[in-house]
């Protein structure tokens, strides 16, 4: 399956999944994504912005950067999942508040790992 059925899948698996979006960190580039028709453009290009803001703000001299981090609003909850391997690849989701973060971070890993990893 290619990378845009992957993350299509896994929105549509997620309740209250509005977007997914398979980035590059170190570009700060959506490479593909799947959302809800009234996302726009803009919407993507600033999970890349705040995803890179939320893992620089965890960093720091002596401190490892985590996987994951999460960001929530009134509106929704974000999450963003560094691939494992130190890559610069990423996926980022916007959710709504009622999704579990448990299970997006679950299922968000399987879907990256597979985009990752060489078979």
């Amino acid at each position: 399956m290619n990378i845009a059925a992957q993350i299509d899948v896994l929105r549509a698996e997620i309740p209250g999944c509005r977007v997914v979006a398979f980035a590059d960190l170190k570009t700060r580039l959506v490479l593909k994504a799947s959302h809800q028709p009234d996302v726009r453009r803009e919407t993507l290009d600033q999970l890349c912005i705040q995803a890179a803001q939320s893992f620089g703000l965890l960093s720091g001299e002596g401190v490892s950067i985590p996987e994951d981090a999460f960001a929530l609003s009134p509106e929704d909850m974000r999450i963003f999942m560094r691939d494992a391997a130190g890559t610069s690849d990423l996926l980022c989701f916007v959710c709504g508040l009622e999704s579990d973060p448990d299970q997006v971070v679950a299922m968000g890993r399987k879907v990256l790992t597979s985009l990752t990893v060489p078979s």
